[in-house]
């Protein structure tokens, strides 16, 4: 990105999320795979009482696993959808006729859209998983004071 001076503000800016995205991704999959959250998800211990009742703070031994496929399945898309725009972007750079400029320019136009939703579905499935994973932690902590209380 530095080398290309014709490069506006927001492109930079746009380029610089994507590829934080990306990162903030394997970030939240490693931090997922590392801990042992995921095989304490379904315990006895995870219900609070309440004034109303109890109240269960389970989560399904699936949800935690699904958020970690959404979140490389949308992190895959876009880095295929990157590619796929480098691509055009160089042959759009070589080419000289105008109606094929005009037919790569429109292509192009399609993939930043995908791009643009990709992005979005990405960040949601982050957000997903970055929830699920506090609520396993404060669970786990929840239920690790429990026991020291109980001896």
């Amino acid at each position: 990105m530095a080398k290309n001076r014709n490069i506006s503000n927001k492109e930079i800016y746009r380029r610089t999320n994507e590829e934080w995205r990306l990162h903030r991704s394997k970030l939240l999959v490693n931090h997922a795979g590392k801990e042992d959250l995921v095989k304490d998800l379904v315990t006895p211990n995870n219900m609070q009482r309440t004034e109303d009742g109890p109240k269960a703070k389970k989560m399904k031994a699936a949800t935690v696993p699904s958020n970690i496929s959404r979140v490389k399945i949308a992190s895959a898309k876009i880095e295929n959808l990157q590619a796929e725009v480098n691509l055009k972007t160089e042959v759009l750079k070589k080419t000289v006729d105008s109606a094929a400029r005009k037919d790569i320019l429109t292509a192009l136009s399609q993939l930043q859209t995908c791009l643009d939703t990709s992005c979005a579905e990405l960040r949601r499935a982050q957000d997903a998983l970055r929830k699920n994973l506090k609520k396993l932690e404060l669970s786990k902590c929840m239920t690790d004071k429990e026991t020291e209380k109980g001896t």
